[in-house]
Formats: C-alpha cells, sequence, structure tokens
C-alpha cells in the first residue's frame, strides 16, 4: 500500500446475526496513511458467527458506501477520485436485502456490488 497525502482508508466490519440487537456492521477509521490502517487491521478480533454459517455481507456493504459518500464530503467536490471496496469474507452472505440503512433499503449484496 502506497503513501499518498491524497488518500482515505477506512475499515468496515460486518457481522452475522449472532450480534444482535447491535448492528450488523461497524466502521473504523478514516485512517490517512497505509500504516494506521494495517495496524488498525491487526487489532481486529475477526471473531464470531457462532454457528452460523452466513453473514451480513449486504449490510457491510451499504456501509461502506456510506463510507465513501461521507468521505467525498471531505474532499473538493470538483476532484476525480477512485474508491475501492475490498471484500474479505468467509461465509457466504444471507439472502436478505439491506435492512439497515433507510438510503439502500431493499438493495440486493449483488445490487450494491454493480
Amino acid at each position: 500500500v502506497s503513501e499518498n497525502a491524497n488518500t482515505i482508508y477506512g475499515i468496515v466490519v460486518y457481522h452475522a446475526v449472532d450480534c444482535l440487537p447491535r448492528l450488523c456492521s461497524d466502521t473504523f477509521g478514516p485512517f490517512s496513511t497505509p500504516t494506521k490502517l494495517l495496524n488498525a487491521i491487526d487489532k481486529l478480533d475477526l471473531i464470531g458467527g457462532k454457528g452460523e454459517s452466513h453473514s451480513n455481507i449486504v449490510e457491510g456493504l451499504a456501509t461502506a458506501l456510506h463510507c465513501f459518500e461521507e468521505l467525498q464530503q471531505k474532499r473538493d467536490p470538483s476532484a476525480t477520485v477512485q474508491k475501492h471496496c475490498i471484500l474479505i469474507c468467509n461465509s457466504p452472505p444471507y439472502l436478505l436485502p439491506v435492512l439497515e440503512s433507510h438510503v439502500y433499503s431493499g438493495k440486493t449484496a449483488e445490487q450494491l456490488a454493480a
């Protein structure tokens, strides 16, 4: 990961239904350097799911899109920026649409990724 003064990083962690009644995703950041990002990733407890075979990937994607919108507000509106979302998972998604975001409510993971 290269150093760039214009680069902003964020982390979205999504969960299985065993997290209820909490929200299905958490955010960390923004981070201004790759080192800060990697340090935050190293500190994450990627546990949970217990007996669940699926996870709320769609809620994580919706949260990531919200983060992109918030980060865009911190930039010059005329600037053209690249946005990347790296999805790391070890479970397939629940076959449910977004429920926690009114902006993306009813959208599927495939629709959000398009």
